[in-house]
């Protein structure tokens, strides 16, 4: 390792852009034309596409829902190579050599593939769905909070190697070896789940001996800032080149700061290529000098001068985790996930239920009763490898726990609604004998000339309805004006209509009621990160996620307030008359 007089430091950590949830999914039909031959693989007409999770150059990635046995679904991952690539073979070849490499590898730190094969004729990937935050999020969050243990960032990049290991030392079916080669290894590709695992990746543009779709000369693959020297400059690499990656990330993941990182993609690399490489104790004093020798081992910009592979170096780190009595406690990790992401955790799991449930499918068992919004990162566990008859119960036990849980609520609105009718009917009663009496009283007594005639309640005219908009129409619920205390007394309590709901009515400005026009109502689906209660002009219409609440046609201004973050902000939507609108909102 390279170093010199002090230098300028490099810049803080900072979460890169990722592509946000949605939670809308068009249809396959109407796809392109040039497709891949049905008999390359088989049709994957099992999986059905709930969310889209994000997309990337090659493919685009959905939450799916996996019919493990009749009306038995499971949350996977499928990711689906684009449209526009499927007339390229070249590209589709690439595809499937990744493909092919993931369902060898089968390693509790490499995530793991289910099975590849076809929709509506473009290639998808099936893999298992994981519930935690890719590492570049929990290095921001842990960094913001003060900094990451060195015990745990070692643990992470001992993982991390493990994973790189068993996949450098794979081999095909006849026992030879595959060498494969990740030539990707980042934060962005390294994944943390909520239970304390760390699983590689995207091995996408993954390197074997065995593939046909090889990397044209010239074309440099891998994110810059983290591929080796030799890959930069386009020469063959082994799996030396993970481990220089590797070392990166551990750099950043002791100091939480980025090694390499210039104004470009071009500066980055040169600075990768031949810029000083600061030693981590610069920005980490209380770092031991043995961790920063093994850096020093695994950022040479030779070969032949790094670490001869992933296990050498994995085996140094434990070696001096033991040595230095820092190894950490087997539920650290999670312990951590737990404290970093609590929120987003049962957003995550609340929002995967409400989605899966949207599309007629088996919802996982909710940890809350709060609905959550969205969430940031939306790759999940739910391990496929336990037996088919564990699975097959667990789910068929879940679905029944939910069919009971429908059949109490519905009893209970059953009685509810028998309450709330015999209430009415002992109301009247009580009114009709009041007014009885009355009649029977001033029948048998003379009128007195002072008494005061009876107010009927029923036939008092509505008052103009309660504003929540200054626009041309006035929105809000109708109400009777100034009731008095007796009326008040008297008056039937008004049945409670949820938000989600409630069907919001329009007055015109004279303060008559008008029969509304169907076509001055739109319809509104919101989510927001974090949750919060929105409301039109003091008028709830419940939390997020909300779906097809009735409006208003026309311009309307939401309220989103979250009470735990002390969020309160206002966000202007425009309604139009028949249609839905969709918005996805962070708040934070």
């Amino acid at each position: 390792m390279q170093s010199s007089s002090p230098i300028a430091a490099p810049p803080v950590f900072l979460e890169e852009a990722y592509q946000e949830l949605t939670p809308v999914v068009p249809s396959f039909n109407g796809s392109s034309s040039h497709v891949v031959p049905e008999e390359l693989l088989e049709s994957l007409e099992r999986y059905k596409l709930v969310a889209r999770l994000g997309h990337g150059g090659m493919a685009e990635v959905f939450l799916a829902a996996w019919e493990v046995a009749p009306f038995v679904h499971r949350p996977v991952v499928i990711k689906r190579l684009h449209t526009h690539f499927t007339e390229d073979q070249r590209l589709v070849q690439m595809f499937l050599d990744e493909a092919r490499l993931l369902c060898v590898l089968d390693h509790p730190h490499v995530v793991k593939t289910l099975e590849v094969g076809v929709i509506e004729g473009r290639c998808c990937i099936a893999m298992e769905y994981l519930e935690g935050q890719p590492l570049h999020r929990v290095l921001r969050r842990a960094f913001e909070r003060g900094q990451l243990p060195i015990e745990l960032a070692v643990s992470i990049a001992i993982s991390v190697l493990t994973g790189l290991s068993y996949a450098h030392d794979a081999t095909d079916v006849h026992g030879q070896p595959l060498e494969i080669v990740h030539r990707d290894v980042s934060p962005q590709n390294v994944f943390v789940t909520n239970d304390g695992l760390v699983k590689v990746l995207d091995f996408g543009i993954a390197k074997a001996k065995t593939h046909e779709g090889r990397t044209a000369t010239g074309v440099v693959k891998g994110k810059v800032g983290y591929i080796a020297p030799e890959q930069a400059k386009g020469e063959l690499v082994d799996r030396r080149a993970d481990v220089w990656s590797t070392g990166v990330l551990l750099w950043e993941s002791l100091t939480g700061r980025r090694l390499f990182k210039g104004d470009n993609d071009a500066a980055t690399m040169n600075l990768s290529l031949q810029g000083d490489i600061p030693r981590a104790r610069e920005y980490r004093p209380e770092l031991p000098v043995e961790l920063d020798m093994m850096l020093d081992h695994a950022l040479q910009r030779v070969p032949a001068l790094r670490y001869r592979n992933a296990s050498a170096l994995a085996n140094d780190l434990e070696e001096w985790l033991r040595e230095a009595g820092k190894a950490p406690r087997p539920l650290a990790l999670r312990e951590l996930m737990q404290g970093l992401f609590a929120t987003e955790i049962i957003e995550q799991r609340r929002l995967v239920s409400v989605l899966m449930a949207r599309s007629d499918c088996t919802a996982p068992a909710p940890l809350s009763n709060r609905v959550p919004s969205s969430t940031g990162a939306l790759v999940i566990n739910n391990n496929p490898g336990t037996s088919t008859e564990l699975s097959s119960m667990s789910d068929r036990m879940d679905e029944l726990n939910k069919r009971h849980r429908r059949a109490v609520r519905s009893v209970w609105a059953v009685l509810a609604l028998l309450v709330g009718a015999a209430c009415i009917i002992g109301y009247i009663a009580l009114r009709v004998r009041g007014v009885a009496d009355v009649t029977a009283t001033a029948q048998a007594s003379p009128p007195l000339p002072t008494a005061a005639p009876i107010r009927d309640l029923a036939a008092a005219p509505l008052a103009p309805l309660t504003s929540l908009d200054s626009g041309k129409g006035a929105v809000g619920f109708g109400a009777r004006p100034g009731p008095s205390v007796r009326d008040a007394a008297l008056a039937p309590r008004a049945a409670v209509i949820p938000a989600r709901h409630a069907v919001i009515a329009v007055a015109s400005s004279s303060g008559t009621s008008a029969k509304p026009d169907p076509a001055a109502f739109g319809f509104l689906t919101i989510d927001t990160s974090p949750w919060s209660q929105v409301s039109i002009a003091g008028h709830s219409l419940g939390q997020t996620p909300l779906v097809n609440v009735k409006l208003p046609a026309g311009n309307q201004v939401l309220t989103m307030r979250n009470p735990e973050q002390g969020i309160e902000t206002n966000y202007g939507v425009s309604i139009e008359p028949g249609k839905t609108t969709v918005r996805r909102i962070g708040i934070e």
